[in-house]
């Protein structure tokens, strides 16, 4: 199964430095969760969400992050598609 993980602080309270040590923290944690891929990304500041994939029917398109045809909109989920042949 897959682990996703994210940090959301528009506070500014924390240097990035800190912030993105937390961020490798949780990562760390999810490793066990997905040995096939591990991918982060930061869409804007402030936000940093990543995921550490299982591929069982692994699809080249199955590629993390999501993004929409506007490149504004991005995504990272633990779905599957059932009785998907």
């Amino acid at each position: 199964m897959c682990g996703v993980f994210g940090i959301i602080d528009f506070t500014e309270k924390h240097s990035e430095k800190f912030i993105q040590e937390i961020f490798q923290l949780g990562m760390n944690q999810l490793e066990h969760r997905g040995p096939d891929e591990t991918i982060s990304f930061s869409p804007k500041k402030g936000v940093l969400i990543g995921m550490q994939r299982l591929s069982i029917v692994n699809f080249k398109q199955g590629l993390y992050p999501i993004v929409s045809n506007t490149k504004e909109t991005f995504s990272v989920f633990n779905g599957e598609i059932y009785n998907h042949l």
